[in-house]
């Protein structure tokens, strides 16, 4: 009888595994079919306004290009930060040949991503270069508009759109460089924490002190955000608890875009997240959500299920300057 019992037990324990076992290596397929890669990597030669070669990356899910992709999102990192920030933001992926990572909460859903470094990052993180920073004047904005041009060659079809999506930096970066470029195939802009000036977030003479680039009589996003084209649509998010960047100087771009009658422009502002984590944050499923309502809106890749879960918040995200004001 005890030896049933303990066949029975062993051949009980051995299905689980086995069953276990089938589950995980499903949920692994499935993942190879969605996870993001990197695909292909470029050197731009032709930089003369830096001297040096643009390395960019294009971070694709299996079996998709840059030349078979409908959307094509161009990730523009943060200061002290370099290409690999991309990853935070997307689903799941996979570096060279190691373990699947997947995020929580993500914001990007094209089928690629092209992204790069600016000339202040260094190959490994914390390694910087100060002396080549201008904080989104000409230096990012040079390279960022390389950067727009080179997509715009390899994509093959008047309906293939580009999103632009940033951070800090970067979000600002993007501002100031669709002010100045014409870009017709950029749709749509994503920007999490960007300035106004670089004057909210540190005086002007320490600025020029730290940054080698930075012109204090240079280009801000807050004086030429009202040029940006008015059929853009825009999703603005910042988080209360951010201590780098006020939120009130990202509220006065939101403000300067509405004042100039570019109605597709939204702001999401979170109660939690600090800098560059808004994403892991409490809010950060806010973040992800009204993220994928805005894409649902116009037209872009997202999840229908997240989309649905920030429809509030987006019916929500163009409020008034009193009633931002009186948030704060």
């Amino acid at each position: 009888m005890i030896k049933i019992s303990l066949y029975r037990f062993f051949i009980a324990v051995t299905l689980c595994f086995t069953l276990g076992l089938a589950s995980i290596q499903d949920q692994e397929r499935k993942s190879n079919q969605s996870a993001y890669t990197l695909y292909a990597d470029y050197t731009l030669k032709n930089d003369l306004y830096y001297q040096k070669d643009i390395a960019v990356y294009h971070i694709c899910k299996p079996g998709k290009t840059i030349e078979n992709s409908d959307v094509i999102t161009i990730w523009v990192h943060g200061y002290a930060d370099t290409h690999r920030q991309t990853y935070k933001y997307i689903k799941e992926y996979r570096i060279k040949k190691r373990k699947i990572r997947t995020n929580l909460n993500y914001i990007i859903s094209s089928d690629c991503v092209v992204t790069f470094d600016f000339a202040d990052s260094g190959k490994i993180e914390l390694v910087f270069k100060h002396k080549d920073t201008s904080m989104a004047q000409d230096n990012e904005i040079h390279r960022l508009n390389e950067v727009i041009t080179h997509v715009k060659e390899l994509i093959n079809s008047t309906a293939d759109m580009i999103v632009l999506a940033g951070m800090s930096r970067g979000a600002s970066t993007i501002i100031t460089t669709m002010a100045q470029h014409d870009h017709p195939e950029v749709k749509a802009l994503i920007l999490e924490s960007p300035f106004g000036s670089i004057e909210d977030v540190i005086s002007k003479t320490l600025a020029s002190m730290i940054f080698g680039r930075y012109n204090k009589n240079g280009i801000r996003p807050i004086d030429v955000v009202g040029k940006l084209p008015k059929d853009l649509a825009i999703l603005i998010v910042a988080s209360h608890e951010d201590q780098r960047v006020p939120v009130e100087s990202t509220i006065s771009l939101y403000d300067r875009l509405k004042g100039s009658d570019h109605n597709h422009t939204h702001l999401q502002l979170l109660d939690h997240g600090k800098h560059s984590k808004l994403l892991a944050s409490d809010d950060g499923s806010r973040y992800q959500n009204v993220m994928h309502a805005f894409n649902k809106f116009y037209n872009l890749p997202h999840d229908s299920v997240l989309a649905e879960k920030g429809a509030a918040d987006f019916l929500n995200s163009q409020s008034t300057e009193k009633e931002l004001r009186n948030s704060i």
